[in-house]
């Protein structure tokens, strides 16, 4: 008796796996899109219809030249908040006048629960987009003359991608972390 029962709930929790993998298959996605407050940019939309969208609620001010290899010889725009002080919320990147890319920085408070809810958050709504297939990677930096040590989470789900950085610091004998989400969107033939 014990073993069909335990085969039964075997095949009962199979069959609602494959339910569930089924539902996410044929969930049509969404266009790329990302919500800077209550202004959603998607991907190719037009520099003449991004700019006045975000330039109501933030300022958008142009990068001279971007450290990241992805973002060479494209226009890249910083996105930072109207009132001081200034925090930078994301950027926007584009080509030939159209948007290929776009970054918005979500910035946990110094709690874990902050950081889970956030991620929980970016997962649900990939999920209602239909970006359920990810591939997750890790990378791990540390800097022994500052005492910086950065722990890197990447999820790539195709156009849409989520990044989170850990860091650690020791600053005037002090140590010091954060957590940085970033949502991440970007053209297929602009990843690289």
């Amino acid at each position: 008796m014990r073993n069909s029962c335990g085969t039964l709930v075997f095949y009962f929790v199979l069959v609602m796996c494959l339910q569930s993998v089924a539902q996410q298959v044929e969930r049509p996605r969404i266009d790329p899109a990302i919500d800077f407050g209550n202004v959603r940019l998607g991907l190719r939309m037009s520099k003449d219809k991004v700019m006045p969208l975000l330039t109501e609620r933030y300022e958008v001010s142009p990068v001279k030249s971007s450290p990241l290899p992805v973002l060479a010889g494209r226009e890249v725009w910083d996105v930072t908040e109207k009132t001081e002080p200034h925090f930078l919320v994301g950027n926007i990147a584009f080509e030939r006048n159209v948007l290929v890319s776009a970054s918005r920085l979500w910035v946990a408070s110094d709690t874990a629960f902050s950081a889970a809810h956030t991620m929980a958050k970016l997962l649900a709504r990939f999920k209602v987009e239909g970006f359920v297939t990810c591939i997750a990677s890790t990378d791990k930096e540390f800097h022994a003359e500052n005492e910086f040590e950065r722990e890197v989470l990447m999820f790539d789900c195709g156009s849409k991608g989520i990044v989170v950085y850990a860091d650690r610091i020791k600053y005037l004998g002090q140590s010091f972390e954060g957590v940085m989400i970033v949502e991440t969107m970007q053209t297929r033939s602009s990843q690289k």
